[in-house]
């Protein structure tokens, strides 16, 4: 099944919340403490976004419907002040064209045929010691680098960008096919509500009682667009070698995308053929 990995808009919600009342997030938890940390650790200058703050959810629902998503805070109630509830809400788009050009072709996966682009562009083939299969990366017309490859074995998402770290080139190829991909889905985030920390003087206390994400992906003969969109609810209380490269790098059975910008590996996913076209 298909699973992607892309966070970017959250952190930007997050990177928003922290830097408005300096909360300090309690990361008891370690799965918050990863999240935490790969916040932290994100380039988010970047990436150009578009942010919403609120102190009603038909504001930042209305940003997050005029910008083509679906997901949607519930209404909330304002407590008796000093403290305050309010939402955020992120919008990342990207687009990475091929430098080159692309066709229409299709694959046939297990007696299935699908709908598949043939890409015409120089790129390189990688090899990893993490991974038994070589690596497709291919320069966008963004400067963004993508990475193509099929799965050959079962690979945990927080551990697909390190596949990356120790790569050598080994080779390179012009001609591309790939299955064409179109997901969008909204992202289980509930475990984010409850997080919580202590805040700076004005801002005693944070505590983030709604969370939303929702992520699309295309790959296709006009290249890769990523859009992630992301909202949060928060109450605050205040105080008064040997290889030999292919003549063409085919991709006919799952596989796994990453999309890079610098040393940002923005965007991860495993597609399955539930995301692939039919012809």
């Amino acid at each position: 099944m298909t699973e992607v990995k892309c966070y970017h808009a959250m952190y930007r919600c997050l990177r928003e919340v922290q830097d408005e009342t300096g909360v300090k997030w309690d990361t008891q938890d370690d799965r918050t403490r990863k999240f935490i940390e790969d916040s932290d650790k994100a380039d988010l200058d970047n990436f150009e976004m578009k942010t919403k703050w609120a102190l009603e959810a038909k504001q930042i629902n209305d940003f997050l419907s005029s910008e083509g998503f679906d997901i949607r805070l519930n209404e909330w109630e304002q407590p008796p002040p000093p403290a305050i509830r309010f939402g955020v809400a992120a919008v990342l788009k990207i687009l990475a064209d091929w430098l080159g050009t692309a066709k229409k072709t299709s694959v046939m996966y297990e007696g299935t045929n699908y709908d598949a682009f043939e890409l015409d562009q120089p790129f390189i083939i990688i090899e990893s010691p993490h991974y038994s299969v070589p690596i497709a990366r291919i320069s966008m017309k963004n400067g963004d680098s993508l990475y193509l490859f099929p799965k050959d074995e079962d690979i945990n998402m927080d551990r697909l960008p390190h596949i990356l770290r120790s790569t050598k080139n080994i080779g390179n190829c012009h001609t591309l096919i790939c299955p064409k991909v179109s997901y969008n889905k909204e992202e289980d985030m509930k475990w984010m509500i409850g997080m919580c920390g202590q805040a700076n003087a004005k801002y005693q206390y944070v505590e983030i009682e709604q969370a939303v994400l929702q992520n699309k992906f295309e790959l296709n003969e006009v290249g890769a667009r990523v859009e992630s969109a992301a909202a949060i609810q928060c109450f605050v209380s205040g105080c008064a070698g040997n290889f030999t490269p292919p003549s063409k790098y085919i991709i006919n059975r799952p596989f796994y995308a990453i999309l890079r910008r610098g040393e940002d590996f923005y965007f991860s996913g495993y597609f399955d053929t539930d995301t692939w076209s039919k012809e």
